[in-house]
């Protein structure tokens, strides 16, 4: 009586106290029944069972056979349907395909196609039996699945005849499991030497000297001297004639000046510087 059409009839009744002066609504229980009656139960409920028993509407699906079963009971009673041969058919017919194909192919023990009552226990008997076999089924398999544990021999010990022909039986020893191989460790790359072309990014205080002509300011790609040999331009070269006569001039004068310190004196220059000095 909370939800639905239920909640306004219970809350027409509640009201009705209130607008009529603390009269109830209803009287009596039975001029409530028969309101009730009136507001929700349907007229011709036995049309409407008969028409479902004669649809798919009953029929079992995805249902249990118990569910089936209850269902189908509750709709033969409110029919008013007769037990005999066409409620038998209606129950067959909405019956599990696999079920009353087991129930009619009974050899001994197949239920009366007059009663159905036979029927229903024949089916939950099917039911129940079906239900048993799938079970045992699973546990097959389960046990199937799980491996045997090899058999541990065991020391039975070595009779005397044999003691000392052959040694006491031992087991194999079981192997050690190997070990899990392990990633290779890298090697780190030692840094490399900077070379000609990296020096022009440094920023040292030491003027940069070229390899190939020794001069400060550039380095050997941007060279004037296109060849590592010794080379050299014209001023150059004068200025190196004139360097060489130059030290040539002052060997020649050095060797001059020795040459004259060594010559003696005669006594007439002597005798010619003698006034001289005097004077």
């Amino acid at each position: 009586m909370k939800g639905g059409r239920a909640a306004h009839f219970a809350a027409r009744a509640l009201r009705h106290p209130l607008s009529h002066g603390g009269v109830p609504h209803f009287r009596s229980y039975m001029e409530f029944r028969a309101q009730f009656i009136a507001e929700f139960c349907l007229p011709d409920e036995k049309r409407k069972a008969a028409t479902t028993l004669e649809t798919s509407a009953h029929h079992q699906g995805s249902h249990s056979v118990d569910e089936y079963i209850d269902e189908f009971i509750d709709l033969a009673e409110e029919a008013q349907f007769p037990d005999g041969a066409q409620l038998v058919f209606r129950f067959r017919h909405g019956l599990d395909s696999k079920i009353e194909a087991k129930v009619a192919g009974m050899v001994d023990g197949r239920p009366s196609d007059e009663c159905v009552q036979d029927w229903i226990d024949a089916a939950r008997l099917v039911d129940y039996n079906n239900c048993a076999n799938q079970d045992f089924h699973s546990a097959a398999t389960k046990t199937r699945a799980t491996p045997a544990l090899p058999p541990v021999p065991r020391n039975l010990g070595v009779p005397a005849f044999c003691a000392l022909s052959a040694p006491p039986f031992r087991p194999a020893p079981v192997a050690a499991a190997l070990a899990a191989p392990t990633a290779p460790v890298s090697r780190s790359i030692p840094s490399g030497v900077p070379m000609d072309i990296d020096l022009s990014h440094q920023c040292s205080g030491t003027p940069i000297i070229c390899r190939r002509c020794k001069k400060p300011g550039h380095i050997a790609r941007n060279c004037s001297d296109q060849f590592d040999i010794r080379s050299m331009t014209t001023d150059e070269r004068e200025d190196w004639v004139m360097g060489l006569l130059a030290d040539l001039d002052a060997v020649c004068a050095a060797a001059s000046v020795e040459t004259l310190a060594e010559v003696p004196v005669t006594a007439e220059e002597e005798k010619s510087k003698g006034p001289e000095e005097g004077f």
